[in-house]
């Protein structure tokens, strides 16, 4: 098992230990100037070990950095500071505490034994965290059925020097914990290549196959739309859009078409997407996710200027796409690579939101639906066979045109569909970087496996 990242991890905490404990003891008569810089100092280290606990497998104490760095951005004069700072101090040592006892128990790992060897095609999923789940649980009963061995495994699990991983395998309705070789193939859900903190991990599988080759750095919208448009393929199905270079940008698509949408290039999870609409008494209604508002047109002017300078965004025009009870909703298409290496749908379902014109994650009170049902019941005059083979078709072209444009393997993508009141489709979105997947983690299983087993005997 590597140790590297938690003996590096344990000198950073013992060298902020020491900053801290050197400022209580000269806070009282050394300039104020020098205190705060060491501030700063230690608050830039905290956020480093943060920035690791994904790899560390230790996410649960990320909160608890980022309360230590906001103590530290508070302490602002020598009143707050000689007020706040012994409560600062005892904070951070029990965070400390908890990551330094991780780290050691991680160090003190007894020699593990040996996965048998087999013929057997050798499946590793590649994960930030050592705990179990669903979607790892599923794979490897797939696993199973499909004659191969699987386990999971992290980046600190790797032993460089020996080539070997401490891999978990499922057995026995538990994960056992094993030494065995490097993979055959890679289930890539860590996704961070192009990242320096995972170079590492890519670099030494390099003459591994890996179900997914895209960089992990999220794909912009805007990719997206302009790789699809350029085909001349998919005009009639992408909704009109343009970079907010500008202002202008922004009100001239709000006067052709009245409607329209303002998100982020770069993932949103329905967050910073702005619904906005000019009303019959002149003034603007904007709606994001809960909050909905009207202003004049001053304060429209204010209020993009804002937004639009803490970010890149796209604006869109606005399709109305709502339920017989005026909720909003899209059609959620989740697409995958199979055992053929071919492109199949995993699953169709249509997300209803709550808000006014953004779908809300389940956590947020929205909520799935059942494909035929919720057609037959919103779109009562259509013909569901008609409706369902149009969107499965183009879902599909729009995966394998979006494969042939990348220069690098792509095995997963999820579409949003918009469907308006006649019936016409548009695309809203395309994600190809990790989509998420709510209660149908074994219909993926039965699509990364395969496909994964493909990509080892294809090597071979």
């Amino acid at each position: 098992m590597s140790i590297v990242l938690f003996e590096k991890v344990l000198v950073l905490l013992d060298s902020i230990q020491e900053r801290v404990e050197q400022i209580d003891k000269a806070k009282s008569f050394v300039e104020l100037d020098v205190i705060f810089e060491e501030l700063g100092n230690v608050a830039n280290a905290i956020k480093s070990v943060q920035g690791v606990q994904k790899l560390l497998g230790l996410s649960s104490t990320s909160a608890g950095a980022e309360r230590l760095q906001t103590s530290i951005a508070g302490m602002v004069n020598e009143k707050v500071l000689e007020k706040n700072f012994d409560t600062f101090r005892q904070e951070f040592l029990e965070w400390a505490e908890v990551i330094r006892n991780y780290c050691k128990s991680k160090l003190q790992v007894p020699e593990l034994s040996h996965f048998p060897e087999s013929d057997r095609i050798l499946i590793g999923m590649l994960t930030d965290t050592v705990e179990s789940s669903p979607l790892k649980i599923a794979c490897a009963y797939v696993a199973f059925y499909e004659n191969a061995d699987f386990f999971y495994f992290t980046p600190n699990d790797i032993d460089y020097e020996r080539r070997l991983i401490a891999g978990l395998f499922y057995q026995n309705n538990e994960w056992i914990p094993q030494l065995v070789r490097y993979p055959d193939v890679i289930y890539d859900r860590l996704r961070l290549r192009g990242f320096d903190v995972a170079a590492r991990v890519y670099d030494e599988f390099a003459g591994t196959p890996f179900t997914n080759e895209r960089p992990g750095n999220s794909m912009s919208k805007l990719e997206a739309y302009d790789k699809l448009l350029a085909t001349g393929q998919f005009d009639h199905v992408i909704i009109p859009y343009e970079r907010a270079t500008s202002l202008d940008v922004i009100i001239d698509y709000l006067e052709r078409y009245k409607m329209i949408i303002l998100k982020p290039e770069i993932g949103s999870f329905g967050k910073q997407v702005f619904f906005i609409t000019e009303t019959d008494d002149n003034q603007f209604f904007i709606a994001e996710r809960g909050n909905n508002q009207k202003m004049s047109h001053e304060n429209l002017m204010k209020f993009l200027s804002n937004v639009v300078g803490n970010g890149h965004f796209i604006v869109q025009k606005y399709i109305m796409t709502r339920t017989r009870e005026s909720k909003p909703f899209d059609i959620r298409v989740h697409l995958m690579k199979n055992g053929l290496d071919e492109w199949s749908i995993v699953i169709l379902y249509p997300r209803i939101g709550i808000h006014f014109a953004v779908i809300s994650s389940t956590g947020d009170g929205g909520y799935l639906g059942g494909w035929p049902g919720f057609i037959k019941r919103n779109f009562p005059e259509c013909n569901f066979a008609e409706i369902d083979e149009e969107i499965r078709s183009l879902c599909l072209n729009i995966a394998k045109t979006f494969e042939s444009l990348c220069d690098e393997r792509v095995n997963e993508i999820a579409l949003d569909i918009a469907i308006d009141r006649n019936l016409n489709l548009y695309l809203i979105e395309l994600n190809a970087n990790m989509p998420g997947m709510i209660y149908y983690e074994f219909d993926v299983a039965r699509h990364a496996i395969p496909y994964a087993t493909f990509l080892a005997k294809s090597k071979t």
